[in-house]
């Protein structure tokens, strides 16, 4: 069935009986009809397709076709999911059967139980921040899809996001949130990756990593995959969680040292950790560390030369590491603080080491640009002492 823009309202068709398409009609011998036959017949009933089919009745939503014309890539029909691999929906790759069917009308033209899934975000530290995006996980190598397939009120508990495989056509596996790190964007669309790595977590709140390789998706080889309370990205390799204890994976059987609390950042000497109150310290990058100084912080910066601090309140100290750690003796006051975040286009200060690593600068923004707002010697072992 199609409509005058040659849209088709059901893709799979339906088995007819007889070849009575135009109707046939049995008469008595007083000429009274008696009886007729035909293949099939169709009565729009306000938003309703009727189509009978001998004596089985077949009901068509027409606003599932009206909103399925407006979506690229793929379209949601009589409880199923069909992708293609052209916006114009000419050439089908596959379907997918909702577990939850979908309940569109007039006044709901939206996909809630059954559609593409979105990302969750997971990371949040200093080298992955926290990134606020709206975004639609793509149909990776025409073959590939991540589908939320979940009760109209679904809470944590029960939600489901399906890996669905659209040419063996089965479930991959099912996870509760999954992080493909897609950019924000507003509509579905297809990727070709040929090394994607991907965090899911399972409904039993364990995380673990998937890749897509070209034609083959699978789990990765890492360590304790699957076993891990919390997993972020951390640049090229990736930040965990598990028995209560914070360490980077760098490769298989291949981590750094573990730390009670969360890994913020962290170079081959120095780590910045994170408690459970949001404040954070400096430590050695070593086995059972200790702080580097005991002063706590709302945020650390390392540089290679110093690293930066911002206190309780709002004061920026700049320390040596290899002094003995006494800061300036007066703070700089910043005005911002959101001293790491995805959504401000400057932060609160810059600072920077110059090339014979005697000095440091310090910038402030002053809400409209950055302003010189001190030059520390390094030269003196107390920074900026006077």
């Amino acid at each position: 069935i199609k409509d005058k823009d040659d849209f088709s309202y059901n893709i799979d068709g339906f088995d007819i009986l007889n070849d009575k398409y135009s109707g046939v009609n049995t008469y008595d011998k007083d000429n009274k009809k008696i009886k007729t036959e035909e293949a099939f017949s169709v009565e729009l009933n306000n938003e309703t397709l009727n189509i009978t089919i001998d004596t089985k009745t077949i009901l068509i939503n027409v606003n599932e076709a009206k909103l399925s014309k407006t979506l690229p890539y793929y379209s949601y029909l009589d409880g199923k999911l069909y992708f293609y691999s052209d916006k114009e929906k000419t050439n089908l790759i596959g379907s997918y059967t909702c577990k939850n069917k979908n309940k569109v009308s007039s006044d709901n033209m939206n996909l809630n139980s059954c559609t593409i899934a979105k990302d969750s975000i997971f990371d949040d530290n200093y080298v992955n921040i926290s990134k606020k995006r709206d975004a639609i996980i793509p149909l990776y190598n025409k073959r590939y899809v991540f589908i939320y397939d979940s009760p109209e009120l679904a809470n944590e508990s029960n939600i489901e996001i399906k890996f669905y495989d659209l040419v063996d056509k089965k479930v991959i596996a099912t996870y509760s949130q999954v992080d493909t790190n897609t950019q924000a964007n507003n509509e579905f669309s297809l990727s070709n990756v040929s090394n994607l790595d991907i965090i899911a977590k399972l409904a039993n709140d364990k995380y673990g990593i998937i890749n897509i390789n070209n034609d083959k998706a699978s789990a990765t080889t890492i360590e304790d995959n699957w076993k891990y309370d919390k997993l972020e990205r951390f640049d090229k390799y990736y930040l965990a969680l598990k028995d209560k204890r914070w360490f980077i994976i760098y490769g298989k059987n291949d981590t750094s040292f573990e730390f009670k609390d969360k890994i913020m950042d962290i170079n081959d000497k120095y780590v910045i950790l994170r408690d459970d109150d949001d404040s954070v310290k400096i430590y050695k990058n070593e086995d059972n560390a200790k702080p580097l100084i005991n002063d706590s912080f709302n945020y650390i910066v390392l540089e290679k030369e110093v690293f930066a601090a911002v206190d309780g309140k709002n004061k920026l100290w700049v320390y040596k590491y290899d002094s003995d750690k006494k800061k300036k003796k007066k703070g700089i006051y910043l005005d911002g603080k959101k001293y790491y975040s995805e959504d401000v286009e400057n932060y609160p200060f810059e600072i920077s080491v110059n090339a014979s690593k005697t000095e440091v600068k310090v910038k402030v923004y002053n809400g409209k640009k950055y302003e010189d707002s001190e030059t520390l010697s390094l030269v003196n072992n107390n920074i900026g002492e006077e």
